[in-house]
């Protein structure tokens, strides 16, 4: 079930990759093309829209190396440890589901506080560790009723030694059967196993009465380095 549920996460993550860098490519297609019309335009009217067009570009550049990375963390395993701004890490995976998030209208709060939010993990458990706990929150908002809009919320907190990250969503219950079981308890000890890898520990609630599911995580391995 481990393995078959981390192939999920691929295809959720990857799915959404290719939908995310088709949108800088066509952006540097169009920039291209407008280029080819400035350079017929007199010298002294182009200067402030080849400046714009430098700044999309190099804004588009940047996006797809973000995403990039993250998805070769994520293919490699990458077991060494780093220094990792979890908040960039956390915006970076959002951006990377944006679409996704989009189109089952989930309703996405961050708010992310930790005045030092500096980890020194490995990427690679850490980028599975998120898509996780993001592909298990899409799950569960598109089986939600279509007049209901889904929530995701996602918060940081800095502790005395700790980095407390909580992320709060819209969970459909549905009555128990053996594939639910496995699934559930497939995406448990995944999640358990990922946090034993970052040096962090993980409860997670599912909270019927009130329809939600409460994942806290909170690291221990800082990297208070200046």
């Amino acid at each position: 079930m481990g393995s078959l549920l981390k192939l999920r996460v691929l295809s959720e993550v990857f799915s959404s990759a290719l939908h995310e860098l088709s949108q800088p490519l066509t952006m540097m297609n169009f920039a291209a093309e407008t280029l080819s019309l400035l350079a017929e335009k007199p010298p002294t009217s182009i200067a402030n829209e080849l400046s714009e067009l430098s700044t999309q570009i190099r804004q588009g550049a940047l996006r797809q190396k973000a995403i990039l990375e993250l998805l070769s963390d994520l293919v490699k395993g990458n077991t060494l440890e780093r220094r990792i701004n979890l908040h960039e890490f956390l915006e970076s995976a959002l951006r990377l589901f944006r679409s996704r998030l989009g189109a089952l209208r989930i309703h996405t709060q961050t708010r992310l506080t930790a005045a030092q939010p500096f980890l020194r993990v490995p990427s690679g458990p850490l980028s599975l560790f998120i898509f996780l706990i993001l592909c298990d929150a899409i799950t569960h908002a598109e089986r939600v009723d279509r007049r209901r809009r889904p929530k995701l919320s996602i918060k940081t907190r800095q502790r005395r030694n700790c980095l407390e990250l909580k992320c709060q969503y819209t969970t459909v219950h549905l009555a128990t059967t053996k594939e639910l079981e496995a699934r559930e308890k497939g995406f448990l000890n995944l999640l358990r196993s990922l946090a034993q890898a970052l040096h962090a520990s993980v409860t997670v609630s599912r909270q019927a009465s009130r329809s939600l599911t409460l994942v806290e995580a909170n690291f221990s391995q800082l990297d208070k380095q200046a």
